[in-house]
């Protein structure tokens, strides 16, 4: 599948993916099908998706082939970034020049450790839910149910991110409570490092809770372990909601961009200029939230922005 791409600078040179939100691109967030993937599911005659395919003849080359441009190819882009101590893999890019972007890549003159390399970053990369949106990377670590279904048990990381919420008037965690918020910061680490899929950002923002008057915030907490245990910048004091608003698992999926507007405001440009920013949230829904944060991130001068959730509902509407 070809795209064109919506952002072009000023000079008419295409924009990579994630370096450029737009309204109108909020506006179509939802019209994305598919919306999400995991590699390992079962899909295409109920085979996990085969990603690196062998080439077809002694004409061709090796191949990288993903459902969808966006987050896999950025991160494959991202992974090969991260080999800069080994002899660089050269390809074919998935996004081009003249604004077209495609989801494979053609390997050129790949070794069998290359190859091996590549496989092992593809088996581990096929466990997360790879998300289609507008941020230049975005997973979430599992689904809310097994597989994705909702008619299934919840998952391991649903469970610890229900432990590690607090719900109504409460904002004062338990010690349970920060102990599942720990384990879902390590796992989000844990898929940072191993995954080299954000290796270029260099800062951590939480999206911002939706009630300013509380002080617990499960995104933020992540947000701090990620700033601790990596080379990143926590920002998040730089993001802020400046007006409380309703949670948005409560707003219909279509009212959510207009429930948003207004209401977040980035305090601090001086901080975020210029930075490559990793976008953390506990749920990933329709997504509207996370790409609006993005959004004005972008417009304060980041350069790039990136998504991490721990936990996708099911549905995309939801």
């Amino acid at each position: 599948m070809v795209r064109k791409i919506l952002g072009f600078g000023s000079l008419g040179t295409p924009k990579r993916h994630g370096s450029v939100i737009s309204k109108e691109q909020l506006d179509q967030l939802l019209e994305l099908e598919p919306r999400r993937h995991r590699l390992t599911d079962p899909s295409w005659h109920n085979l996990s998706w085969s990603a690196l395919r062998e080439p077809y003849d002694e004409s061709t080359d090796w191949s990288v082939n993903f459902p969808f441009f966006e987050t896999y190819g950025p991160a494959f882009d991202e992974y090969c970034r991260a080999l800069a101590d080994s002899p660089p893999i050269d390809r074919t890019p998935f996004e081009r020049n003249d604004g077209t972007r495609v989801k494979y890549t053609f390997l050129k003159d790949t070794t069998q450790e290359q190859l091996d390399d590549i496989g092992t970053w593809i088996d581990l990369i096929g466990h997360y839910v790879g998300i289609r949106d507008f941020l230049r990377v975005s997973f979430a670590l599992d689904y809310t149910c097994e597989a994705g279904n909702p008619d299934n048990s919840r998952t391991k990381i649903a469970r610890l991110r229900q432990e590690a919420k607090l719900y109504g008037a409460k904002d004062s965690p338990s010690t349970e409570t920060l102990a599942a918020a720990s384990r879902l910061a390590v796992a989000c680490v844990k898929f940072i490092e191993q995954s080299k899929s954000y290796f270029s950002a260099n800062a951590v923002i939480a999206v911002p809770r939706s009630d300013p008057s509380k002080k617990y915030s499960l995104p933020a907490f992540i947000a701090e372990r990620i700033a601790q245990d990596l080379p990143f910048a926590d920002l998040s004091e730089s993001v802020k909601t400046t007006t409380a608003r309703q949670e948005m698992k409560d707003t219909p999926a279509d009212k959510r961009l207009s429930a948003l507007e207004g209401t977040i405001g980035v305090l601090d440009t001086e901080a975020v200029k210029g930075k490559r920013i990793l976008i953390v949230d506990d749920l990933y829904q329709s997504g509207t939230t996370m790409n609006y944060v993005g959004m004005l991130l972008l417009e304060a001068g980041a350069s790039c922005v990136y998504g991490l959730a721990c936990e996708k509902t099911c549905s995309n509407q939801d």
